[in-house]
């Protein structure tokens, strides 16, 4: 089963963006699914984050791909906030903080999806 980091788009150009918060989400299979199903696009520039992996830590810098080496895709934040009455937020204290973090965002701003 794949878990996700959901991160926030704060900063971006024609060519870089950067997303340097990182949201750890609990896994919750309806969630996840529900997740998988929302329209998605790549992230087309250079994506800059905390989650670059060298060997087993995490670093700053160029993040290309997932954790299973699947390339980026982002959603829109309003999408994501869509799902904060499903039970798989509802049931878990880490994900409601979660998506009121979000619900904070404006609605058209991307966030990535990291699954590992």
């Amino acid at each position: 089963m794949k878990s996700l980091r959901l991160v926030p788009i704060e900063y971006s150009t024609d060519s870089i963006c950067y997303g340097f918060t990182v949201l750890e989400t609990d896994f919750q299979i309806d969630l996840m699914d529900a997740i998988q199903r929302l329209s998605d696009e790549p992230v087309s520039q250079i994506f800059e984050s905390f989650l670059l992996i060298k060997g087993n830590q995490y670093q700053r810098g160029v993040t290309l791909f997932d954790a299973h080496g699947n390339s980026l895709k982002s959603v829109l934040c309003h999408d994501l906030c869509e799902l904060s009455t499903h039970k798989g937020v509802l049931q878990f204290q880490r994900n409601r903080a979660v998506w009121a973090y979000l619900k904070q965002l404006e609605p058209e701003s991307k966030v990535v999806l990291f699954w590992y």
